[in-house]
């Protein structure tokens, strides 16, 4: 399932996500804009599962998906979201217009 998409400028990456009976497997995918600029999307194979979220979002980061344009995230994980976006924020701030768009997808009040 989709736990989070973001949009670039070549394509998605998402963070995908699966219940297992000790919580939860994360893997991250992509999907790029093919090369010649076609609107249908090159998929890629996901990565290897991860055990745990923060591991998960070590993952993501090796790109900065906090700036990306957020497209969807699942209810479930609207606050573990809103959480990292806010740490990162504190790191390194967002534009106000970026910040927004967070607080709105994670339904922050």
């Amino acid at each position: 399932m989709e736990i989070l998409r973001l949009r670039t400028d070549d394509g998605d990456v998402t963070l995908l996500g699966t219940k297992v009976p000790t919580g939860w497997r994360f893997a991250r995918a992509r999907k790029r804009i093919s090369a010649a600029g076609a609107r249908r999307r090159v998929p890629n194979h996901p990565s290897d599962w991860i055990d745990n979220w923060d591991e998960a979002l070590a993952d993501l980061s090796r790109s900065p998906w906090y700036r990306m344009t957020v497209i969807a995230i699942h209810a479930e994980f609207r606050d573990r979201v809103w959480t990292a976006v806010w740490e990162r924020h504190a790191r390194r701030p967002l534009a106000p217009e970026t910040l927004e768009r967070w607080l709105a997808y994670c339904d922050v009040v």
